[in-house]
């Protein structure tokens, strides 16, 4: 029978063990916890910089949409493409067809086929936002009106590689103070 016991741990190891381990678990849910705090403080952030932009091309776009006035439209998208605010950019027609472009300004109205995200932007007049993780990008979109009518919509993406940037470093920052708080329990225990 003596040779099925292991050999018996001493009462300090295992609370050294126990304590160590309670720190990880601690460290980790904590980590988590900020981790998931971080990604929806930032998505709420950069849905309202998507929104303001939104509603500010919307307005702008109102009037030259329902006349049909591309240049405006398209010299509107070049300075935004200037600025560099966004990742992509487009402003569509009544029915669907893309007629100014963030980065592309010989677009025209029949060179692009009908777009979905375009036409769910058309049938509602709520502001949409896709979450586009394999493109790095949050996609924006609204219907824009005109004296109560649906004239077209508009649509930004922003770039969510500074929320990945954030998750990364407050990641690595956890597993430091994980691995510091392992190595002091176990010295201390």
């Amino acid at each position: 029978m003596g040779k099925f016991q292991g050999k018996r741990v001493s009462l300090v190891k295992k609370l050294t063990i126990a304590m160590t381990g309670l720190v990880i678990v601690v460290v980790t849910s904590v980590t988590w916890l900020s981790l998931q705090l971080q990604q929806q403080s930032f998505k709420q952030e950069l849905e309202q910089q998507a929104n303001i932009l939104l509603e500010t091309l919307s307005i702008a776009s109102a009037e030259p949409l329902a006349v049909s006035d591309v240049q405006f439209l398209t010299r509107l998208m070049e300075q935004l493409g200037t600025a560099q605010i966004l990742v992509s950019g487009h402003i569509y027609q009544s029915e669907g067809l893309v007629i100014a472009d963030v980065y592309n300004s010989d677009i025209f109205a029949n060179d692009i086929d009908l777009k979905p995200w375009a036409l769910e932007l058309l049938n509602s007049r709520k502001t949409r936002f896709n979450w586009q993780y394999q493109n790095q990008q949050l996609l924006g979109g609204k219907a824009v009106t005109f004296n109560g009518n649906i004239v077209g919509a508009v649509s930004v993406g922003l770039a969510t590689q500074p929320l990945e940037n954030k998750m990364a470093t407050v990641r690595n920052q956890g597993l430091i103070i994980a691995i510091i708080a392992t190595i002091a329990g176990a010295f201390l225990a």
